[in-house]
């Protein structure tokens, strides 16, 4: 189960945009969902830039996903969760 809560609690801050926001007032400590926004505030946004970065903020979930696989079923089985 802590496993579960590992993983949960990464994706979660992996693709948090409020917290830096409020609390980064440097551009240099951005994280990935705050440059994309900057990005696609431009006035010329690169679309193809913003898809590279899209797989970039993927692409560490998955890798942590299926290298931990195994105990998140673990997880979800031992919760009591019947589906």
């Amino acid at each position: 189960m802590i496993a579960t809560v590992v993983i949960f609690a990464f994706i979660r801050t992996w693709s948090d945009f409020i917290g830096p926001l409020i609390f980064l007032s440097n551009d240099k400590l951005y994280t990935l969902a705050l440059g994309a926004q900057q990005i696609m505030t431009a006035y010329d946004p690169k679309w193809e830039l913003l898809m590279a970065l899209g797989v970039a903020m993927t692409v560490p979930v998955l890798v942590l996903f299926f290298l931990v696989q195994k105990y998140f079923i673990q997880g979800i089985a031992m919760s009591g969760i019947k589906g």
